[in-house]
């Protein structure tokens, strides 16, 4: 690496992934954040498995190389960190876990950034699927070839030590960011008003709750249960849910609205625009995420940003996020959840001290502050072994 700058590859599928989900908006966010550093020293380009473009690429070089999408898209998958080996990169950044077995071919060094090891520490009933066998023994078995993993919190750096007998000193937290130019506080115009209601069926007062997938673990059952007793005690709310949905025995969400009958009250947004969900958060009375695991829990993070009064669980990595501004309730106590909600909404008071809170807590979080941390750890791979940390 004498008298040229290091070379970094960084695995950019999920920009391409058709799905509105945390990682592509991770690494989105990242990226952006990280071409603004100044005297960084390090070359960033990009390589991917999945077919696509991203105007990204104008500033992060895609490498992938044209003959390895002649591979069937399986085995593309697999064997592309064999076929980025010859750009010669000195490290390779995967921002998700889903390895393939041969992801130590890609360069000497290799970062990989896990997110969260709820298929292994939940119940299958909640966690679904297990993770394909490759991801499982490449994390598990192959950890000797990761340099450093890089996750979004300390809880998530205990599930990963404990479920992939990765060695904590090889881990490093890396917070998650808000964008406070996009997600900010503010009363809706009254065209934004009605674009939410026009785009999205959306209108006002509403609860809100923002998924990328339905799938158990975000435990929206519960959650129409508490809002169905809510109904029943007289609240006017609607309750918006925003994502594309789909997942993990999603289908139970459905039966649930039809069997509480709430057919006409629960609003199914679907996928939101990136430019429109600022919106849906900043109409809210309440963001309510009674999620059963999170590595992170982006969502309450951008929620108190927009200044919207966030209720959600006191499990996993939310009270670690959320700390004092946001309400912790059990996620698996719909009485317990439908009151905090009802006393919420019909409490304006507590409301505001809630949003200033949640404001000056959003504020501790940037994702400027997520690049530099990450090129730090890029850095400190980069040093001979003896003098790494």
């Amino acid at each position: 690496m004498k008298g040229r700058e290091p070379h970094v590859g960084i695995e950019t599928s999920s920009l391409h992934w058709s799905r509105q989900g945390g990682v592509s908006r991770l690494l989105r966010n990242f990226l952006g954040s990280y071409r603004s550093l100044n005297g960084d020293g390090l070359q960033l380009s990009a390589f991917h498995y999945l077919p696509g473009n991203d105007p990204l690429y104008l500033d992060f070089p895609d490498l992938t190389p044209d003959w390895a999408a002649r591979f069937p898209g399986k085995m593309r998958e697999k064997l592309m960190p064999v076929a980025v080996r010859t750009r010669s990169f000195d490290l390779v950044h995967y921002p998700c876990e889903d390895l393939s077995p041969f992801f130590w071919a890609a360069a000497p060094r290799v970062v990989v950034t896990v997110h969260a090891a709820a298929l292994h520490s939940l119940p299958p009933e909640v966690g679904g699927v297990r993770q394909p066998r490759s991801w499982w023994f490449s994390l598990r078995h192959l950890n000797r070839l990761i340099t450093r993993v890089i996750t979004d919190s300390e809880f998530a750096k205990k599930e990963i030590a404990e479920h992939y007998l990765i060695p904590p000193d090889k881990i490093r937290v890396v917070p998650l960011g808000v964008d406070g130019q996009v997600f900010r506080p503010g009363p809706l115009s009254v065209s934004e008003c009605e674009r939410l209601r026009q785009k999205y069926g959306v209108k006002g007062p509403y609860l809100l709750d923002v998924c990328s997938s339905h799938q158990a673990l975000k435990n929206i059952p519960r959650l129409l249960q508490a809002f169905a007793l809510c109904r029943r005690r007289g609240l006017k709310h609607s309750l918006v849910l925003a994502g594309p949905g789909g997942g993990w025995q999603a289908e139970k969400v459905g039966e649930t609205i039809e069997a509480l009958q709430l057919e006409e009250s629960v609003i199914p947004a679907g996928f939101i625009e990136e430019k429109d969900l600022p919106l849906l958060y900043r109409g809210a009375d309440l963001f309510v995420f009674p999620s059963l695991y999170e590595g992170f829990g982006l969502p309450i993070l951008e929620a108190m940003a927009c200044g919207c009064p966030v209720i959600t669980s006191r499990t996993s990595s939310l009270p670690e996020v959320g700390g004092p501004a946001a309400v912790l309730i059990d996620p698996c106590d719909v009485g317990g959840l439908a009151e905090t909600i009802f006393s919420l909404a019909k409490n304006s008071r507590a409301r505001a001290t809630m949003r200033q809170a949640g404001i000056k807590r959003a504020a501790g979080y940037a994702w400027e502050a997520t690049a530099r941390a990450t090129s730090e750890v890029y850095r400190e791979c980069l040093l001979p072994p003896r003098a790494r940390k």
